[in-house]
């Protein structure tokens, strides 16, 4: 059991899990990296009765979030009769070094896992060549790969289709070869293509410059699909949000979001109308002092730019009416300060009538009488 997990800073930077991930799918994938079943290997064993435990959620709950990240984030595999989990891109990060102590760990986790399976679906993801080899080998005891394939380090396998088949490998090759001929990084296959792949592939902790939007080819140009120029929505953004930081750097990350958005909006005079309104808004622009963190990255995210768009940060009209009633009954208006002075007056008059008192008490005559002076 490790005592300790890697998570790359830019997991908060991604845009998918920016746009796709809700707060709840945040904390339960930093969970399934992190918690104290996880394994050398990325794949242990774990139940939601367990998960439900430590996070403090509903059964329910955890296995909704489990079908969540299987069937729509495809970042995750779940054994129900084995109770094990595997995570994709688990080789990518932790298994890049080797060395005996590391290779005899994960030889000794092969024998507890019972999904072999499952270790076709994290060998997709490893990069180094020996520990993929003990991977490959691993499987093909458990007869889930032929021993008469020849296995490069650059081949990726498909385990969406559970295609451990001799053909299945052979078919994935030949693809892989066809389109991934510009570059030898990590790059799924492209959506528009009819292939039933997935490309769905979140790399959470990726420190490439890989489009995290969906896309296979890498963005070498300055303009969008749509003919819309990057450089044109950055300078409308600093020529109309005089308010907020300026944006000095289009970045991949941002490149990928803007095309993103084209694809949706299609029109550039729309960044022009959120702009805009950003910059109208007391809110957005920070000039009520009530938030300041709105920036250009805030802006052309999919969910606050819909709300922009949708004047949920319009300011709100002052009608001048000063809100005194309750029900349109009107309330009753006091004078505070005067009823305090009053108060204050009461209690004056008590103090002198007490003082009073006491000076025509003849208490020391009684005492007199009563000790027999």
């Amino acid at each position: 059991m490790a005592q300790y997990r890697f998570i790359y800073t830019n997991f908060w930077e991604s845009p998918k899990v920016a746009e796709t991930f809700t707060p709840e799918d945040k904390l339960f994938f930093l969970y399934l990296l992190t918690n104290s079943h996880t394994t050398q290997i990325g794949v242990y064993r774990i139940t939601p009765k367990f998960i439900a435990y430590e996070l403090g959620y509903s059964i329910e709950s955890v296995n909704s979030l489990l079908a969540r990240f299987e069937e729509h984030h495809k970042i995750i595999k779940y054994n129900e009769k084995t109770r094990e989990l595997a995570i994709r891109n688990w080789g990518k990060f932790n298994l890049n070094k080797g060395g005996k102590p590391v290779e005899d760990c994960i030889n000794k986790e092969f024998t507890q896992v019972d999904d072999k399976s499952l270790l076709l679906y994290v060998m997709d993801s490893i990069k180094s060549p020996r520990i993929r080899q003990l991977f490959i080998a691993e499987l093909q005891r458990n007869n889930l790969l032929s021993t008469n394939d020849n296995f490069s380090d650059d081949t990726v396998y498909d385990t969406s289709r559970g295609s451990s088949t001799i053909s299945g490998q052979k078919e994935n090759k030949k693809e892989n070869e066809n389109k991934n001929k510009k570059e030898n990084k990590d790059i799924y296959i492209n959506p528009s293509d009819n292939v039933d792949h997935s490309v769905d592939n979140v790399d959470i902790n990726d420190n490439s410059n890989e489009d995290i939007e969906g896309e296979s080819k890498a963005e070498d140009t300055e303009t969008l699909s749509e003919n819309v120029n990057y450089e044109d929505i950055r300078n409308l953004y600093n020529n109309i949000c005089k308010s907020l930081p300026r944006a000095t750097t289009l970045t991949k990350k941002r490149k990928a979001t803007l095309k993103a958005r084209c694809k949706t909006f299609k029109d550039i005079k729309i960044f022009q109308e959120l702009f805009s309104k950003a910059e109208k808004s007391d809110f957005l622009s920070g000039r009520n002092g009530k938030w300041t963190s709105c920036n250009f990255d805030w802006l052309i995210n999919e969910e606050n730019m819909v709300k922009v768009l949708e004047d949920t940060y319009i300011n709100s009209k002052n009608t001048g009416h000063k809100k005194t009633t309750f029900n349109d009954y009107e309330q009753r208006e006091n004078d505070y300060s005067a009823m305090e002075a009053q108060a204050l007056e009461a209690s004056d008059r008590a103090a002198k009538i007490a003082a009073e008192n006491l000076a025509n008490d003849p208490f020391d005559e009684r005492y007199a009488k009563l000790m027999g002076h």
